[in-house]
């Protein structure tokens, strides 16, 4: 599954799905998913321990999404609305 800005009406939440799958999922410094996180413009809250949705998170884990393209996404979309 590609996924492009366009399909991504919250980019907030998809960057905080694609934030913990990275965290729970990375297998250290020099993995892809440490990568995407060092990429990532998302900081979680203090007392946030999980994503409130899923959506994402589910096809990340279901390998059915790349973490790579999700994060190209959520970068084009965060460019659109500066």
């Amino acid at each position: 599954m590609t996924i492009t800005r366009d399909d991504i009406e919250d980019y907030f939440s998809a960057a905080q799905q694609l934030y913990w799958f990275c965290v729970n999922n990375h297998t250290g410094q020099n993995s892809e998913l440490y990568s995407i996180l060092s990429q990532l413009e998302y900081t979680p809250g203090s007392m946030e321990t999980k994503p409130e949705e899923w959506n994402y998170y589910y096809e990340l884990s279901r390998r059915d999404l790349d973490p790579a393209n999700l994060l190209e996404a959520i970068q084009a979309a965060m460019e659109d609305e500066d």
